[in-house]
């Protein structure tokens, strides 16, 4: 038989065709963010201040990290609180304790997970580079069956026999949210995100982590390709870290599978059904994006619109720099050795106060014109006059950015007292209109963490757990079907009682006095009256 026809060679084949086809689709993703990906290590640089180098004392303003500083409180300063209500009022007590227990469950998990970290990563992400996520989890923790002698049981409960695996009980469930780094989220190519079909991220495992997690045939292939700070500008090469292994978490909402996939794989690491069900599939929530294309996902930084008025800034700022080393006594007086330079020298540049030297040849001295006429004093007054247009410049362009960001005098706390009251709250209502949108995105984002924590909770969490999260009581079924028999028997009763008063309406031979008959024809006939013949 040719190798060709082999089917176990044409199924190896058919699963390296696929890894390929999933690693050409990341490429594709790394190209047209290539661009991006570049700008963003630029504005982290200056935002962390990484463009100093050793060796260099070039001055600049960090008017970036201010900036940033003054916008992270007013678009998320706390975690977001959960409101789970229920969409109509109805009176059902089942739907109303249900709508409760969840948002307490949100809550907890939101303390539990540390959500508000998580939130703070989005926000600077959002800032910076115009776009942050986050990613969710189910973890369940699991502990070995045991019986009353510490002695292992099997699944049923039962003491172990020869052969049988030992039996484990449920522990601990957690929902957990990890931040996603914008350097380690992708998708495939779109222009808005309703187009969006496949999301991953990156996890990072070290050769023991992959080994134990996909099995050593499988990961032993795999390439050890990201060492601790290969993200960041400041790489060390000689860095102890051991190098791990960059495995792609793929959510594929097309094909409806999850797929685990690493460089220098033969093959696809893992390809299984979701193992969360979610109603938009991914297990994270749009990203937060700031500027945006209409036909487009590629964020554009809010630094790129301004980043022109702040490099005037710290040119001017390096420029004041210099000019203000030159502020500074400093003076020509000839060359010679005679007694009178040497006086002025030990009084200008000693510093010596409160003394009086004598000079011998006074004449001399008088006839050169003194002190005066002998020290040709360096024009400081020239270096003033740049420094306060340096100044008057720089101010101009400050003003410029915050023209550009919107970021008035009111939002960074500064005010002019020659300002009316009318004015101030003008400028804070305009800060406000400017960075209103911002704040409904953090809000948006917070509101779907909070719907996919929900759905976990809803339909992986067992009923213990949750009344452990939520100090509530759920209802047993017997005791569900005991109020179920109880509305039952009060309907029964409501009925009986109905039936029991058209009864005694026909035992009186007709409607009560004062209504009118109706004839067989329906036709109302004329009530007799009382005495009537």
């Amino acid at each position: 038989m040719a190798e060709d026809d082999d089917p176990k060679t044409k199924e190896q084949q058919d699963a390296e065709e696929k890894a390929r086809r999933w690693l050409k689709v990341i490429d594709t993703y790394d190209r047209e963010f290539k661009p991006w990906h570049t700008r963003c290590e630029k504005i982290i640089k200056i935002y962390t201040e990484k463009r100093r180098t050793e060796g260099t004392e070039v001055r600049r303003m960090s008017l970036l990290w201010s900036n940033i500083s003054v916008l992270q409180p007013a678009i998320y300063a706390k975690m977001p609180q959960p409101n789970v209500t229920r969409r109509f009022k109805d009176d059902d007590p089942v739907a109303r304790t249900a709508s409760e227990m969840v948002e307490r469950a949100i809550h907890y998990t939101f303390d539990d997970a540390d959500f508000d970290g998580v939130m703070r990563g989005v926000r600077d992400d959002f800032l910076l580079v115009a776009r942050g996520t986050a990613w969710v989890r189910y973890d369940a923790e699991f502990r070995p069956l045991l019986d009353g002698d510490k002695k292992p049981l099997n699944k049923s409960g039962q003491p172990l026999q020869d052969g049988e695996e030992a039996g484990e009980e449920l522990q601990g469930e957690h929902v957990c949210w990890d931040y996603v780094n914008w350097r380690d989220f992708g998708h495939n190519v779109a222009r808005t995100w309703q187009e969006v079909t496949t999301v991953w991220r990156k996890v990072y495992m070290s050769r023991e982590q992959g080994n134990k997690r996909f099995g050593e045939e499988k990961f032993k292939n795999v390439e050890l390709d990201h060492k601790v700070g290969d993200d960041t500008e400041t790489r060390n090469t000689e860095s102890q870290q051991p190098a791990k292994a960059t495995v792609y978490e793929i959510w594929d909402k097309t094909s409806n599978k999850v797929i685990f996939l690493a460089k220098g794989a033969k093959e696809l690491l893992e390809e299984t059904d979701p193992y969360l069900q979610f109603k938009d599939f991914f297990p994270c929530p749009k990203p937060t994006y700031g500027t945006l294309e209409t036909a487009s996902l590629v964020p554009v930084p809010d630094y790129v619109f301004y980043q022109d008025q702040l490099e005037e800034i710290d040119d001017l700022t390096a420029r004041i720099g210099a000019l203000l080393d030159q502020l500074k006594v400093a003076g020509f007086y000839p060359a010679s050795a005679s007694d009178s330079s040497e006086a002025i020298q030990q009084i200008a540049m000693k510093g010596v106060e409160n003394v009086l030297i004598p000079i011998p040849n006074w004449n001399q001295f008088k006839e050169g014109g003194g002190a005066s006429g002998m020290i040709e004093w360096w024009p400081v007054d020239q270096v003033i006059k740049v420094l306060e247009g340096c100044f008057t410049a720089r101010k101009q362009l400050i003003d410029d950015v915050f023209q550009i960001t919107g970021i008035s005098d009111i939002v960074r706390g500064e005010t002019d007292p020659r300002e009316t009251k009318g004015a101030q709250e003008l400028k804070g209502q305009y800060a406000s209109v400017r960075i209103r949108d911002r704040i409904n995105e953090m809000a948006r984002f917070g509101q779907q963490a909070a719907r996919l924590t929900a759905e976990i909770i809803s339909e992986q969490f067992q009923p213990q757990t949750l009344m452990e999260m939520t100090n509530m009581k759920l209802p047993t079924q017997a005791e569900l079907d005991q109020q179920a028999l109880q509305q039952q028997i009060a309907a029964l009763k409501a009925q009986a009682q109905a039936q029991q008063q058209q009864a005694m309406m026909g035992h009186n031979g007709g409607p009560p006095m004062g209504m009118p008959n109706q004839g067989p024809s329906g036709v109302m006939q004329p009530q007799p009256q009382p005495g009537a013949m």
